[in-house]
């Protein structure tokens, strides 16, 4: 219903797709039992230690000389504590199992699906709920719920959906640092030409250069040079990180030893700076998100995406979610994205025109 209304909302102009805003939120989950690794371990532990005293009563029980009702009774009693111990034993196996493969320290019973994650309000476990937002009219395109404690890596997925549910591809994305994956940015850019702005998660290099420490590369000498008249060579060859898929030459300084703000740049004897092999198009993108025009787009990011967010948990109150489980989570989210892009349409179109969206829609 959701995907056939902003398709309706696409046809009738009020979504464009051609600038789009991505963002996501933690939003506390339905959820309040959970247990940990460890006291999963200290129970199993337990477990092993009662059944093996209970198999060695049951055991005396057979040998032992005692009236045939009493020694039966007994015997039910050992038999019915074992199998109620196996049967926990076999539980809580699995929910070991389940959290050693996820790499998970705690898990919720009441919704496995959860995640423990850090939100403005402390740990909660959470869902990171995603939207893509439309520029044009502020209407949500589409969402999605999902475990993942951080943004990282949810960029390239979710112009995938946004492309999917309106059937045209954004020709710009904007989203926070969260997001930054140069690879998912590169291959967005330069395979699939979408022009990204999203804002730089570099911090440490931010720090050096408000210390006036900066690096001019020689395509020449095929050396750096940096802002105190110093070089920096080719070192080790070029090497592969195949989990990241990049490609980077070392350069390293060769006389840093005695510089007068080497404690200023590196913790090490020796400056060293990686370049990599698309080096020219991450120069490329880096000058255009501190141009003037990445400035704008970042400001004009937060404002499409922080309004909707901010109306929905509004509407949520107090308990944000009443479903559990991912899919019944998505299918909650879902409404509320419906229910604002219905509140926003009121405000920026004619009664007569609602009227007229309302009879195509196929309720």
């Amino acid at each position: 219903a959701l995907q056939g209304f902003t398709r309706l909302l696409k046809e009738a102009g009020y979504i464009q797709g051609q600038t789009v805003s991505i963002d996501g939120t933690k939003i506390r989950a339905n959820a309040s039992l959970s247990v940990d690794i460890d006291s999963i371990y200290k129970r199993i532990e337990d477990i092993d230690l009662q059944l093996s005293t209970y198999l060695q009563e049951l055991e005396q029980a057979d040998s032992a000389e005692q009236e045939l009702e009493l020694l039966e009774a007994k015997k039910t009693v050992l038999q019915t504590q074992i199998v109620a111990l196996q049967q926990e034993l076999e539980l809580l196996s699995a929910q070991k199992n389940q959290m050693e493969e996820q790499g998970l320290k705690r898990l919720n019973l009441t919704d496995k699906n959860a995640r423990i994650m850090k939100s403005r309000n402390g740990k909660h476990f959470c869902y990171n709920v995603q939207v893509a937002v439309d520029a044009h009219q502020h209407l949500i395109i589409c969402s999605d719920t999902t475990s993942q404690e951080n943004d990282k890596g949810l960029l390239t997925p979710m112009v995938e959906q946004t492309t999917a549910t309106i059937g045209t591809q954004p020709q710009e994305v904007l989203a926070d640092a969260g997001y930054y994956v140069l690879s998912q940015i590169e291959n967005l850019e330069q395979e699939r030409n979408v022009n990204c702005f999203v804002a730089i998660n570099t911090n440490k290099q931010q720090q050096v250069e408000a210390a006036g420490i900066g690096f001019k590369y020689h395509e020449d000498k095929d050396a750096y040079e940096c802002s105190q008249g110093q070089w920096l060579f080719p070192k080790y060859g070029i090497k592969k990180d195949t989990r990241r898929g990049t490609q980077a030459q070392l350069y390293q300084g060769a006389t840093c030893t005695d510089c007068v703000i080497r404690k200023q740049c590196t913790d090490s004897s020796a400056r060293s700076i990686h370049r990599f092999s698309n080096q020219s198009w991450r120069d490329a993108y880096i000058e255009k998100m501190r141009s003037q025009q990445g400035k704008t787009k970042l400001r004009q990011r937060k404002a499409l995406s922080e309004h909707p967010f901010g109306t929905i948990k509004y509407w949520m109150g107090q308990i944000p979610l009443l479903l559990r489980g991912k899919i019944n989570v998505q299918t909650e989210i879902n409404l509320y994205v419906m229910a604002y892009n219905f509140k926003r349409l009121t405000q920026i179109a004619r009664f007569d025109e609602i009227q007229q969206l309302i009879k195509r829609f196929n309720w």
